[in-house]
């Protein structure tokens, strides 16, 4: 009978440890490769495949910035957002991660002309797992200083 329970027990503790590994949570880092990945294949802004990705405010402001484009400049709107859409670099990224928040940031010199610097601040929120809430972009050069909000 002993044997029978420590078995019991042994496989209820691989049971449980097996389940956990499956429901691992998503880091800020790989949920934002995913949206990267899903944004670089998007043929179209009207599926919006993105917003998985993103906080329920992202979406809302999503949404309005979508009914002030016409539908005709969709293509235009969907090529920027691609541009604006570029993957953590290999080195250099700094990651702050709380209870409810993160933060992913790094800088590039040299972009996107010699002598410029790109700034990014990728933020995230707790809401059903890790959600992007606000992507900013800043760039500088000798002579232009550029800022861009995602959402």
């Amino acid at each position: 009978m002993k044997m029978l329970q420590t078995l019991t027990l042994i496989f209820l503790v691989s049971l449980f440890n097996i389940s956990q590994t499956f429901a691992a949570e998503e880091t800020p880092t790989e949920v934002y490769a995913q949206y990267i990945s899903t944004v670089q294949i998007m043929d179209s802004m009207e599926t919006r495949p993105f917003e998985k990705f993103i906080s329920t405010r992202a979406k809302e402001v999503v949404a309005k910035k979508m009914n002030k484009i016409k539908t005709s400049q969709y293509n235009a709107f969907l090529d920027f957002w691609k541009k604006e859409a570029i993957a953590l670099p290999k080195e250099g990224v700094n990651t702050q991660t709380d209870k409810n928040s993160a933060e992913i940031s790094y800088t590039l010199s040299d972009t996107p002309q010699a002598g410029s610097t790109q700034k990014t601040q990728i933020v995230f929120i707790k809401e059903d797992g890790w959600k992007i809430d606000k992507i900013v972009r800043g760039t500088s050069g000798a002579d232009f200083n550029f800022k861009s909000t995602t959402f």
